[in-house]
């Protein structure tokens, strides 16, 4: 069983579990978060038809660090159970590839997407709760490299998953800390060289914090 099954089996049991909260069944929340996005890169997913040369490999480096951004809505179906949509900018994620030590390129994506989970919720006391999301997402990609080209990306879609802390301020008012990982996120094609075309696939995680209002 790999790693991301145990987590999606443990989302399911929380999301199943009976439990007693502050937002009431058949209520709705907004809220909004802001955060960290960190692409998560295995390098053995640099792949295309100039992945190898002469038995060589091409190997590619994928670095982020910048800013991502959240936007939720959602409706309580129950004390311990939601129904969650967002909208997530992913933040901008550059790659670089290089053959035997020379440089061949570096693009630059900036990524958002649109995500659909069942949310399931657990009480901790004093305020404090914890949740665990199990859903759908549909991200798009804008690219560019450093020749200057700048071109879109077909959407991908994929798994996205997530464990959060809640805190609530009032009753109404909530603060959230939030880690989730949206799996194999698209992928980018180093294709303005002349080695031909490279794919790099990547996984991006977002650490974020932020607040939600339940009316």
């Amino acid at each position: 069983m790999n790693e991301l099954t145990r987590i999606s089996l443990a989302l399911v049991v929380l999301c199943a579990a009976p439990v007693a909260m502050a937002a009431d069944a058949g209520t709705f929340y907004l809220g909004g978060s802001v955060g960290q996005a960190v692409a998560q890169y295995d390098s053995s997913q640099c792949t295309g038809d100039a992945s190898t040369d002469a038995g060589f490999l091409i190997s590619c480096q994928t670095t982020m660090g910048s800013t991502g951004f959240k936007l939720i809505g959602g409706y309580n179906i129950s004390p311990g159970f939601a129904l969650e949509g967002s909208y997530a900018n992913l933040g901008k994620l550059k790659e670089a590839a290089n053959y035997f030590g020379y440089y061949l390129g570096t693009t630059e994506q900036t990524t958002t997407a649109l995500s659909l989970d069942a949310v399931g919720t657990i009480a901790a006391g004093q305020g404090f709760s914890v949740s665990g999301k199990l859903g759908v997402y549909d991200a798009g990609q804008t690219a560019s490299d450093d020749a200057g080209d700048t071109n879109s990306t077909v959407s991908s879609g994929g798994l996205n998953v997530g464990l959060r802390g809640n805190y609530a301020l009032t009753p109404h008012l909530q603060a959230r800390l939030e880690y989730e990982r949206y799996v194999g996120v698209g992928k980018s094609n180093f294709h303005d060289y002349d080695s031909g075309a490279i794919t790099v696939k990547t996984s991006i995680d977002l650490a974020a914090l932020g607040l939600v209002y339940n009316f």
